[in-house]
């Protein structure tokens, strides 16, 4: 059976290879306005980002990230 929540854009989860600025948009947009931490796990790791590119848009919050990360442990 596969998963095909594996890939995604912002609107619809289809694979799309993203900048790093739009990359933190959406991790941003699913953190803050869908609280979808999973989504923005996995647009995290599918763009190779580093989590510090979070905290120097702070556009969220350090327990926004804390909670990514935590997610990001439990799927790990």
């Amino acid at each position: 059976m596969e998963d095909d929540d594996d890939d995604f854009t912002m609107g619809s989860l289809i694979p799309k290879y993203l900048n790093k600025s739009d990359s933190i948009y959406q991790i941003v947009f699913f953190i803050s306005k869908k609280e979808d931490y999973s989504s923005a796990a996995k647009v995290l790791i599918s763009q190779r980002l580093k989590i510090g590119y979070l905290f120097y848009s702070q556009m969220v919050s350090k327990l926004q990230i804390a909670k990514l990360v935590d997610t990001i442990i439990k799927k790990g």
